[in-house]
């Protein structure tokens, strides 16, 4: 049985390198597995929610370690906003369908079965049609004694809030229609949009890292330092010997402060003893930020190192794909300030802050992704925060000089979309503000240009700011700094287009349209006998068309709260779809009538039940 064609993704699993130290985390680890074996809790969900560094994935590795030597772990699927391609919410449900057949022979022909009868579904990119498909199906044939775990690491990095809204949907609203020793354990930041959509969920239970006892904490972050520098306790013990208590307090449980802090002692180039007196001694703040600056400050004390760094820096952060310290010299050699051997002395220095900087053969990565987090996050954040004047300056800042740089990043790593849904949120927040214009300009020029520039980030200069309108923002803030583009001598439109959008995919006369009540879907029928879902930022047909009618599409609508559509048709049928799974109800008996001509949803009254409005009339 070949899956070949499905959306997975692969190198998605765990890995042991990520798993925790062993006596680590063990009162967490044991409540998850005692909760996993537990299958009448009803509790089929588990949230695991945290911040950045507090352990969150290392459990999560160590869980999905210990349930797959028990035979018992059917998928473990990691986002990673740094992986290559982007793995986003549509590679879920394939990569575990995948998974389960490998894990259970019935599975296996059950999915092989689905895909057979219907071999469409194996390129469609539905969350909703997958999960209906590929997971509700499937599950019916299993014959498993015991917990199925599956396990999704940070899922916060699958993509902004709009994006990854019809996964929360499922697991929030169709999870606990599975069998009951199907168990999931979740790990994310803790945004504002998963949040909301586990909160008040009865199927679902949570547990906060930054509720853990920090004394439990501290012991094992105490713990990691123990394993990592033990070939210099003897050498630390002389000169502190409460070092690695100290360590400990300054990292306050956060462990991705304390592994850059053993990769900085670490340092192939210096005396270790010499890193740990930074450390405790003039290193005076504990935040992970002010210790990447003081790494980054006392490789590079003189400016010119720190020019010749931030080259070098910007040369791997816009690379289009990983570059190796060879590839980097090749780059950066016509830059006859800065001689290759000097390139490589640079990198090698920043071991504690990038992997591959040892040899020429290995790509230069981050070892985190702070980065990309904050160019896909950033407005998520400053919407959950009242105004304040200080910030309005950082990002009044912001706007006038870097925003282009950040749409850069989004354009390096296929999420130009993603950024309207910022826009939005940040010229909301900035209101009256000059950067709120700015912002608003911006998701016209993005709206309009951004199909080519999620194709090459030169397309934002070459194309996108040269073909702006006169009166833009955008144009009139950032042209004076880029002068080697296209000059238009006539003929400059002197205002943004009043149509900000082209939606193509219908094959015949478009008959009705309407919008989604949050204003982020639009729904279209057609002459072709289709009902379409579209993206109201970017014009992206979402899912599979809804198909069912027999003639004439005439009239469709959404539902108050979004989650149905209603067609009607000159098939003398009215139809309610599902969209969280793109298939209709079943139709009601008949019933003669006229043709419909327009259809409108509204809420049933108080106290009445909602009956289904599909049937013939």
């Amino acid at each position: 049985m070949d899956y070949k064609d499905l959306l997975y993704a692969p190198s998605s699993g765990y890995k042991l390198e990520k798993i925790c130290l062993e006596g680590t985390w063990q009162g967490i680890i044991d409540e998850i597995g005692a909760w996993a074996w537990n299958s009448s809790s009803g509790k089929q969900i588990l949230w695991l929610k945290g911040l950045a560094g507090t352990g969150k994935s290392s459990i999560a590795h160590t869980i999905g370690k210990q349930f797959d030597e028990q035979h018992h772990l059917g998928s473990f699927f990691c986002f990673d906003i740094s992986s290559k391609p982007p793995r986003a919410p549509e590679h879920l449900f394939p990569t575990i369908a995948v998974n389960l057949a490998g894990f259970d022979n019935y599975w296996n022909t059950a999915l092989w079965n689905v895909i057979k009868n219907d071999p469409s579904l194996c390129t469609t990119d539905s969350v909703q049609r997958q999960f209906g498909e590929f997971f509700l199906k499937p599950a019916d044939s299993l014959r498993v004694v015991g917990p199925i775990l599956i396990i999704i690491d940070a899922l916060d990095e699958c993509g902004d809030a709009s994006s990854r809204k019809i996964l929360l949907e499922m697991l929030a609203t169709r999870m606990s229609t599975l069998p009951g020793n199907f168990k999931l354990l979740v790990t994310s930041h803790p945004e504002k949009d998963i949040v909301s959509a586990f909160e008040n969920c009865s199927h679902i239970c949570s547990k906060d890292m930054d509720n853990i006892e920090p004394k439990e904490t501290q012991n094992d972050v105490f713990t990691y330092f123990q394993v990592h520098l033990k070939d210099h306790k003897s050498e630390f013990d002389k000169i502190w010997p409460d070092w690695c208590d100290q360590l400990a307090k300054k990292s306050e449980g956060l462990f991705q402060w304390a592994s850059t802090a053993c990769l900085f002692i670490t340092d192939l180039f210096v005396m270790p003893i010499d890193q740990l007196n930074l450390v405790l001694g003039k290193f005076k703040s504990e935040s992970l930020n002010e210790l990447y600056s003081q790494i980054v400050t006392r490789a590079f004390p003189k400016e010119q190192g720190r020019d010749q760094l931030k080259t070098i820096l910007g040369t791997l952060f816009v690379a289009k794909e990983a570059l190796t310290i060879s590839e980097v010299i090749a780059v950066i050699a016509l830059i006859p300030d800065i001689p290759s051997k000097v390139i490589k002395q640079i990198l090698q220095h920043l071991g504690s802050l990038f992997r591959g900087v040892s040899g020429d053969a290995a790509a230069v990565v981050p070892l985190h992704t702070s980065l990309l987090y904050a160019c896909c996050f950033w407005a998520s954040h400053l919407g959950c925060i009242e105004v304040k004047n200080d910030i309005l300056v950082e990002l009044e800042k912001f706007v006038q000089t870097r925003l282009l740089y950040w749409l850069e990043v989004l354009s390096l790593t296929s999420r130009v979309p993603e950024a309207i849904s910022s826009l939005q949120i940040a010229a909301t927040w900035a209101k009256n503000a000059h950067s709120a214009s700015i912002l608003s300009d911006m998701q016209q020029f993005i709206s309009t240009f951004w199909r080519p520039i999620n194709e090459s980030v030169g397309h934002i200069y070459l194309s996108a700011l040269a073909f702006c309108p006169e009166n833009s923002a955008v144009l009139n803030n950032y042209s004076a700094h880029f002068g080697n583009k296209i000059k238009l001598i006539s003929n400059r439109h002197i205002n943004w287009s009043g149509s900000l959008n082209v939606f193509q995919g219908h094959a015949k006369y478009v008959l009705s349209v309407a919008f989604s009540p949050d204003g982020t879907k639009i729904v279209s029928v057609s002459d072709d006998m289709t009902i379409r879902l579209w993206d109201a930022a970017t014009g992206k047909s979402i899912g599979s068309p809804f198909e069912g009618h027999t003639d004439t599409i005439i009239s469709v609508a959404f539902s108050p709260d979004g989650t149905q559509v209603v067609s009607g048709s000159d098939d003398n049928t009215i139809r309610l779809w599902d969209a969280a799974i793109d298939t209709p109800t079943e139709p009601s008996p008949n019933v003669n009538s006229p043709q419909s001509d327009s259809l409108n949803m509204s809420a049933p009254p108080s106290g009445l039940p909602e009956s289904p409005l599909t049937g013939r009339f």
